[in-house]
């Protein structure tokens, strides 16, 4: 306005003095130049207006008072993670905050004003662990979220009276621009919380109470949809082959002869064995464990391999033992990690187990009673054979399990055959000459991301 008009600037600052007196200082004309192209000259203008106003909050720092969010256009995002404390669900958390960075970061590709921010994290991820003053107050909150109006500005309140007094504490001192929910136990305190301070709230799996549609931001699994899934495309709903699991990490030949002289691999072979547990629906029986290690076994000596050996905490005892009983004196068995009994096995914890294995196995066998392994294993460019664990209950047929395992069998993803059987897909893979190209992260990955930055 003043370059247009000629008009001159007068920067004015009120000072506060003792007993309610103030003190106004007019300052001089803000000079402005005459000569260069308008961006130039407003730049210019803006730059000494801000040199001028440092000097007088330099001066008098107690009075200077902000109410504007000024920095509203800053590229830096916060995200505050709802854990449960559900290893899973904790993971899944990480890996949706790892894409939502990239998502973002593909949303400000063209803003000339960001190059300066290529080698920083563009999104700060904050977890907050979410605990409640009784298991039935967790119900009570998700009704309350399924059934008020959107935007309800009232659930400081109910968060109040459900949650325990550390977790709200934690969550009352936080600000985040995108709250991350996993499962329904966090569902209901995350919609809330972000109703209240105005921010955009996510949902990653799909939640009875409340709905995935009261959230900005749905990610459900394709198998959470058994029979009536949405025709028309959701502008808050992205739909994933499998669950959410964190990128594969780059990792060069060192780190791997690193890895392979810790756990004393001597075959270039190596298979990989992860076993999971009951789940709604389905188990793992001692028939089954037996069929395939028998079967595996052979194979091993067949193909001259290796073999690394992992459960989850789901693994029931007496499924540990028989791993145990038949892999613990075995010659080419490299790794076997109980996690129930806390046993490591050349490592100095479990939880490294599923890391070292993925990284090292050429071939990897997973139980499919567990669906968080299943995508963890297809997540990164290895083949992937696993079987159909036994049914329990009387919905075999809608099972989610099923449905999950036979939709990335479709997509050539995961070659599924009968628990004695596995030790034969498994030498097919390696008859071949090379691992089959399987399900390689990055591609499902750059479909989650460019949804992601569809929606943001």
């Amino acid at each position: 306005m003043s370059i247009q008009t000629r008009a001159p600037i007068l920067p004015f600052f009120m000072v506060r003095k003792h007993r309610g007196a103030h003190f106004l200082h007019v300052g001089e004309p803000l000079a402005i130049a005459e000569e260069g192209s308008l961006e130039e000259r407003i730049q210019a203008g803006v730059a000494r207006y801000l040199e001028v106003l440092e000097g007088f909050i330099r001066r008098y720092p107690s009075q200077w008072l902000w109410l504007h969010r000024r920095w509203k256009s800053s590229p830096e995002k916060k995200v505050l993670l709802f854990s449960d404390g559900k290893a899973g669900h904790a993971g899944q958390l990480t890996a949706f905050a790892q894409r939502l960075e990239r998502a973002w970061r593909l949303r400000t590709a063209s803003d000339n004003r960001l190059k300066s921010f290529t080698n920083l994290s563009l999104v700060k991820a904050e977890t907050v662990q979410i605990r409640f003053r009784h298991p039935i107050l967790r119900f009570v909150l998700n009704t309350v979220a399924s059934v008020v109006a959107k935007g309800y500005a009232g659930g400081d309140r109910w968060l109040k009276l459900c949650l325990d007094p550390v977790s709200y504490q934690e969550i009352c001192s936080r600000y985040a621009d995108w709250a991350v929910s996993c499962g329904s136990a966090t569902s209901g305190v995350s919609l809330l919380w972000s109703w209240g301070i105005g921010t955009k709230a996510i949902q990653i799996y799909r939640s009875g109470l409340p709905s995935w549609k009261r959230f900005s931001l749905a990610v459900v699994p394709r198998h959470d949809f058994p029979t009536r899934r949405p025709k028309a495309p959701k502008k808050n709903l992205v739909l994933l082959d499998g669950v959410l699991a964190p990128f594969p990490s780059k990792e060069g030949d060192e780190e791997k002869k690193h890895w392979r002289q810790r756990l004393r691999l001597e075959k270039p072979r190596v298979v990989g064995l992860f076993v999971g547990g009951p789940a709604k629906g389905v188990t793992l029986t001692l028939d089954q464990m037996e069929r395939l290690l028998s079967g595996l076994k052979k194979a091993l000596d067949d193909l001259d391999a290796e073999l690394l050996v992992t459960t989850s905490r789901r693994t029931p005892p007496k499924i540990e033992e028989r791993l145990k009983g038949m892999l613990e004196n075995h010659p080419r068995c490299r790794l076997l990690v109980l996690v129930n009994q806390k046993r490591s096995d050349k490592l100095d914890q479990t939880g490294e187990a599923v890391e070292c294995i993925l990284r090292l196995a050429d071939a990897v066998v997973v139980s499919g009673d567990s669906i968080s392994m299943v995508s963890e294993a297809v997540a990164v460019p290895k083949p992937v054979v696993s079987f159909l664990p036994s049914a329990r209950g009387f919905r075999w047929g809608h099972s989610k399990h099923r449905r999950f395992l036979l939709h990335l069998q479709t997509q050539g993803k995961v070659c599924i055959v009968s628990p004695e059987k596995v030790g034969e897909a498994v030498s097919l893979v390696f008859d071949h000459g090379k691992p089959s190209e399987g399900f390689t992260g990055a591609a499902e990955s750059d479909a989650v991301v460019e949804q992601l930055a569809r929606w943001l």
